[in-house]
């Protein structure tokens, strides 16, 4: 009897182990639903994701998504193809997108608690530090503005960033350029500190 137990408490331990490794790949395979689509591939190449827990609990949790030149002619088509463009009106918004990222460096930056403030983000807020690294170079935001409203609203935000969901709070964030290089994007306050990093931002 006690070796039947003791191969029913194995079968029902593998069983449970597969359950989370199934449920695990599926979230994955649920939030990258479609990495044979560039633009789907490209969001998921240049986005990163750190939390901070609070003993089991989360306290935070910063996705960021670098606007790379490659990510901005992905989004341009992707654009495009949402929104029925003409062929000149989708060459005009690839034009945009290079010009943009001749000019500005950008990084589109979603936060998440269950219990901290994440709805007021600014360039001068005393609860929330925002700021990026390369190398010795410690820059802040030029510009913190909130993705919602008639410009994003949450049908749009999930068309172009497939992470989302209801609870997070979207921020542009327009920093000088950057060099081609490293780079950092810090996220600090009471609750804790994450680091994103790109190791070859371009």
């Amino acid at each position: 009897m006690r070796l039947l137990s003791r191969i029913f408490i194995l079968i029902l331990a593998g069983l449970a182990m597969t359950a989370c490794q199934l449920t695990e790949k599926s979230a994955q395979d649920l939030l990258w639903s479609d990495l044979n689509d560039p633009y789907v591939l490209s969001t998921k190449d240049w986005t990163r994701r750190a939390a901070v827990y609070d003993g089991v609990n989360l306290a935070f949790a910063a996705t960021a998504t670098a606007k790379s030149l490659d990510w901005r002619e992905a989004f341009a088509a992707r654009y495009a193809d949402t929104y029925s463009q003409t062929a000149a009106e989708a060459a005009r918004g690839l034009v945009i997108q290079r010009d943009a990222h001749a000019a500005f460096t950008e990084i589109v930056l979603a936060l998440e608690s269950p219990t901290l403030e994440v709805g007021k983000l600014s360039v001068r807020d005393e609860q929330w530090k925002v700021f990026a690294l390369q190398g010795e170079n410690k820059l802040y935001p030029q510009e913190i503005r909130r993705l919602k409203g008639k410009a994003w609203p949450d049908s749009k935000l999930g068309t172009f960033f497939p992470y989302f969901n209801r609870w997070q709070k979207f921020y542009g964030l327009r920093f000088e350029r950057m060099a081609p290089g490293p780079l950092k994007l810090v996220v600090s306050g009471p609750a804790g500190r994450v680091e994103l990093g790109w190791e070859e931002f371009k």
